[in-house]
């Protein structure tokens, strides 16, 4: 009989999490029972998920064992202590290098204390958290295997392309300042933002004004978001922190040429002459940016030494579908 292994999270919209959870699903059941609970809401991305209040139902009314609780995100992590009850092991999910905010600066740093076990998404992840040589934690990082062919850079009919949230630390002011400054030097060209959640009211207006043709894509399902990618030649990253970046590992896979802020787990995989990396916030950084990233789209050499550059960086890292099935193990033996 395969283990049950229960993956919490608060719900199931799209985000790096989310679509890695999406995106193993199939796979981690070929040899466990996997089964993912929410906490707040379904969500948007569906791979069976059930409320979390339903697993406990499972539990008292013993329909079934409970082997692992694997818990992500800040709503999250308190079910994992709680379940320990029933005698599962708790293994809680740290994915980013940063905190949104004090309530989930507070749980996580709780999780992190308490959890008998302990997965991270990165290196940058596990040094935020404090990780020493008494908390041990394994690395899962968010890579999959390609899963699409790659259009040839020239033959791209989009510039530039952002994904994320639409959450402060993602900072779409910067990138609406960004695409200001490049119509100096690439005057009117396509862009693509595609977002999770709602369209910042900023944002909308900025569509209206700005001489690029600008296509916002909301809440588009992972191979959308792939597609898109294969389409564009340059993408975009201005986030004040992040833990892997799953868009931007998806990103480099799609062959496009990365614009990012080096935050996060990101300067571990792509070096300085991987990407166009933006140092800071500044207007003049962004403009002397804007600059360079015009250079680059007028040189194919330059352009197919950095895809070949960022591509081998990513070959480096293990899969995501691996390293959760080996550190599950790992806790099962």
């Amino acid at each position: 009989m395969k283990k049950f292994i229960a993956h919490i999270v608060p719900c199931m919209d799209i985000g790096g999490v989310e679509v890695a959870i999406y995106r193993s699903y199939q796979e981690l059941n070929l040899e466990f029972d996997y089964r993912v609970f929410y906490v707040r809401r379904k969500g948007t991305l569906h791979c069976g998920q059930e409320p979390v209040w339903k697993l406990f139902y499972y539990l008292i009314c013993k329909e079934q064992h409970l082997d692992v609780a694997i818990t992500s995100l800040w709503w999250a992590h308190p079910f994992g202590w709680l379940l320990q009850i029933s005698g599962a092991s708790w293994i809680a999910f740290f994915h980013s290098s940063g905190y949104s905010h004090i309530l989930d600066k507070v749980l996580l740093k709780w999780a992190w204390r308490n959890s008998p076990y302990r997965l991270i998404d990165s290196v940058a992840t596990g040094a935020t958290m404090g990780l020493n040589p008494m908390q041990a934690a394994s690395l899962v990082p968010y890579v999959f295997p390609v899963r699409q062919l790659v259009v040839p850079w020239k033959l791209r009919d989009v510039d530039f392309i952002w994904t994320g949230r639409a959450a402060t630390i993602k900072r779409i002011d910067l990138l609406m300042s960004f695409l200001s400054l490049a119509e100096n030097y690439f005057g009117c060209g396509r862009v693509i933002i595609a977002i999770a959640g709602q369209v910042p009211d900023a944002l909308a207006k900025f569509t209206q004004v700005s001489r690029w043709s600008i296509e916002i894509k909301q809440d588009l399902p992972n191979d959308d978001v792939l597609i898109a990618l294969s389409r564009a030649k340059f993408y975009l990253l201005f986030s004040d922190h992040e833990g892997m970046s799953m868009s931007t590992v998806e990103a480099i896979q799609a062959g496009c040429i990365a614009v990012v802020r080096r935050v996060g787990e990101i300067p571990r995989y792509l070096d300085k002459s991987a990407c166009i990396g933006i140092s800071d916030d500044l207007l003049g950084t962004l403009k002397d940016v804007a600059l360079s990233t015009f250079a680059i789209s007028q040189d194919l050499h330059a352009v197919d030494a950095m895809q070949t550059r960022a591509l081998h960086s990513i070959g480096k890292i293990p899969y995501y579908t691996t390293s959760l099935s080996i550190a599950i193990r790992s806790v099962l033996s």
